[in-house]
C-alpha cells in the first residue's frame, strides 16, 4: 500500500513543492488550526471563519470558504466529461483510483488543487482567508503543461480550457461518490 502511493506520488505530482506538500498531507503534517493547537503554537483548534475544527477536511473540503471554488471545479470536471466527485479526503490525500492509469492526469488535477487550496490559505494576511484560490489553482495548472517537458496532459488542457468558459451551474450537476 506504501509503495503504491509514494509511486502516485511520484508519478502525479509533476512539481516537487505538490510533491512536498503531499508528504506533509499523507503523514498528517499540515498546519491547519487543529495540528496548530496541538503543537501549542494556536490557542484555538477552530476555523477563523466558520468556528468548526479545522481539521483536513474541514481546511480542504467543508468549510464555507472554499465551497464556491469546489462548485467551480466540481463544474469544469463536468464540462470535461468526468462525473466523479473528487471532493472527498480520501481523494485529496490518497487520490482516485491510483493504480488505475486512465486516472492518472485527474490524480495531477486532484493534486494541484489541493496543494493551490493550501497554497493560497497560506499565502493569505495571517491565514485568515483564501487568497485568490481560482486563479492561483489555474496558474499552477498552466505551470504544470507548460513546464513538464515528456508528458501530454490533455485533460489538464481542457481542464484550463473549460475552467475559463465554466458558465454551467454547478448547483445542477449530479456526481456520484467512488
Amino acid at each position: 500500500m506504501w509503495n503504491q502511493l509514494y509511486t502516485n506520488i511520484y508519478k502525479c505530482c509533476p512539481d516537487n513543492r505538490i510533491k512536498q506538500f503531499k508528504y506533509k498531507l499523507i503523514h498528517n503534517i499540515v498546519a491547519t488550526n487543529e495540528n496548530l493547537h496541538k503543537w501549542k503554537l494556536t490557542k484555538s483548534p477552530t476555523c477563523t471563519e466558520c468556528n468548526d475544527t479545522e481539521n483536513y477536511e474541514h481546511f480542504f473540503i467543508k468549510c464555507k470558504r472554499i465551497q464556491e471554488f469546489w462548485k467551480t471545479i466540481n463544474g469544469t470536471l463536468f464540462l470535461c466529461d468526468y462525473q466523479i466527485n473528487i471532493q472527498t479526503l480520501k481523494n485529496i490525500i490518497l487520490g482516485h483510483n491510483v493504480l488505475q492509469r486512465q486516472y492518472h492526469e485527474l490524480n495531477v488535477i486532484i493534486n494541484i488543487i489541493s496543494f493551490s487550496i493550501y497554497k493560497s490559505y497560506m499565502a493569505s494576511k495571517r491565514r485568515t482567508h483564501f487568497n485568490t484560490l481560482k486563479l492561483l489553482c489555474l496558474q499552477e495548472i498552466k505551470f504544470t503543461t507548460l513546464h513538464v517537458k515528456g508528458r501530454k496532459y490533455n485533460l489538464l488542457k481542457t481542464f484550463l480550457i473549460n475552467s475559463q468558459a465554466n458558465t454551467i451551474d454547478p448547483s445542477h450537476i449530479r456526481t456520484h461518490h467512488i
